[in-house]
């Protein structure tokens, strides 16, 4: 029986600080390994053991967190800066081992519990993951026609957010409980207003933090069609995936109609960003081209990266396609068979792609849905296993060591790393750092995401800044965070 923890943000930051001698080496050492009573031997990376968490039981706090960097910094233009790393002060902080698969919650059992551990949450069929700057989850469950919410606080967390406990279905608006849904399949929070918006059928709902469902845009009475305009004259054909960019202007997937949509939120007008061959009528293929020009064959999942582009599962295409903000579309990686198969761009192969996300650094994380695969794409358009070896299973671990079922809904959380669901009832998450700093440093600087070193050589002057830097456990969550101030001269 595999342990789970739920731990509350202890968000303490550290109040030490010393000046740093410029023409003195640093060396501050950071350790991330602890007492055996807390690690095991699980796994091997390139022949070395590996000590991987073993969380503590349900409702164990990491306790009192500090980490430590020199501050204030004045660095000096062009002069090389020895690795600056934090020391961490106080208790326990379970270590973050890089693309470390970690289950949060469910055991791939279909149910419908809360509790009372993580391990004993039930989903049945989650498809889509959200998760709002704060770190609440909301999750859709099309088993249940439910939107279910994780909180930040507490020992469970899980909670029916929207939607009724007896799985009816309906085109219901409401409050909470009163509403109902049909086929919900993604969902995403809206960065600005807070709001969470779900694709349900040919309908996309909105749903306020208080839990008040209405329908943003679709026919109420869930008719089809291929239609533009406003949102309450907008027609759509099966939605399948949903993002929203940080103006909120909100993309979807428009499964049946085979293209790509956009809500721009300073007109109030949905457009066909992509696909239909140019007609006015829905058209499936496979066609790289110019906006409408470009063919798609039943598009899935949509995500953004920092620059506005557009990736899109192209699910029967068996490709991963891409949309840039002027509307060229681009075929990223997939040879348009269902073989599974590593390489480069359109040498490589993908069984079923499904969910997808992109990392703050352009690398594209695809759920191979029934291939039973987490691939990721760089952004060069080399494609690899990160996690699972075709083999449906729930399993922790790293590469082929973790089993991976039915990775359905993907999402970047807000410290940058991977969280998926599993079809079969978990949501799990992958290490893809264990510090994060905000903004980012000055031209020529370096961060570690895994060790929190501050590296490199300062190539422009930079006014003095505070850069709030955060430190994560083996779950994702925040476990400490300070701020260093730092200029260059």
């Amino acid at each position: 029986m595999k342990k789970r923890i739920s731990i509350k943000n202890t968000n303490k930051t550290s109040l030490n600080s010393v000046k740093l001698n410029l023409k003195a080496k640093v060396l501050l050492a950071l350790s991330l390994f602890f007492a055996s009573s807390c690690f095991k031997e699980k796994d091997m990376l390139m022949g070395v053991p590996v000590k991987v968490e073993v969380p503590p039981t349900p409702g164990q706090s990491n306790g009192e967190v500090a980490i430590n960097y020199p501050s204030p910094l004045a660095l000096l233009i062009n002069e090389v800066l020895s690795p600056i790393t934090p020391t961490i002060v106080g208790d326990i902080l379970p270590e973050v081992v890089p693309n470390y698969v970690t289950t949060l919650y469910g055991d791939d059992v279909s149910g419908t519990t809360n509790g009372p551990t993580p391990a004993d949450v039930r989903f049945s069929a989650p498809m889509g993951i959200a998760i709002d700057e704060t770190g609440v989850i909301y999750l859709v469950e099309d088993g249940r026609k439910i939107i279910r919410r994780i909180l930040t606080t507490g020992d469970i967390r899980v909670n029916i957010f929207a939607g009724p406990d007896n799985a009816a279905t309906g085109f219901t608006d409401g409050l909470g409980a009163a509403a109902r849904f049909t086929t919900p399949l993604d969902v995403a929070t809206h960065p600005i207003t807070g709001d969470i918006y779900v694709v349900d059928g040919n309908r996309i709902r909105k749903i306020t933090p208080d839990g008040d469902v209405t329908t943003f845009a679709g026919a109420l009475n869930n008719t089809t069609g291929l239609v533009n305009g406003i949102p309450s004259a907008a027609r759509f054909n099966y939605l399948a995936g949903i993002a929203i960019d940080k103006n909120g202007n909100i993309f979807v997937a428009d499964r049946d109609n085979h293209c790509i949509r956009k809500y721009t939120a300073a007109t109030n007008l949905f457009t066909t960003v992509a696909g239909t061959g140019g007609g006015a009528t829905p058209v499936s293929g496979y066609k790289d081209d110019l906006g409408t020009a470009a063919l798609f064959k039943s598009p899935v999942r949509v995500a953004l990266d920092e620059n506005d582009n557009i990736y899109v599962a192209d699910r029967s295409n068996f490709r991963i396609r891409k949309i840039t903000p002027d509307g060229q579309v681009t075929t990223l990686a997939g040879d348009g068979t269902n073989v599974y198969k590593e390489g480069n761009g359109a040498s490589a192969g993908f069984v079923d792609p499904y969910g997808i996300a992109v990392s703050k650094n352009g690398d594209v994380y695809v759920g191979d849905y029934n291939g039973n695969r987490v691939r990721k794409i760089t952004p060069n358009g080399d494609v690899s296993t990160v996690a699972g070896d075709g083999v449906a299973g729930l399993t922790d671990g790293l590469g082929s060591s973790a089993k991976v079922a039915q990775a359905s809904g993907f999402r970047m959380g807000p410290n940058d790393n991977l969280y998926f669901l599993s079809r079969r009832g978990s949501i799990r998450m992958m290490a893809l750092r264990g510090f994060s700093i905000s903004p980012e440093l000055p031209a020529g600087l370096k961060f570690d995401p895994f060790t929190g070193a501050i590296s490199g050589t300062p190539t422009q002057a930079s006014a003095q800044s505070v850069y709030n830097i955060k430190v994560y456990n083996g779950r994702g969550e925040i476990v400490a965070t300070t701020d260093v101030v730092l200029s260059v001269l």
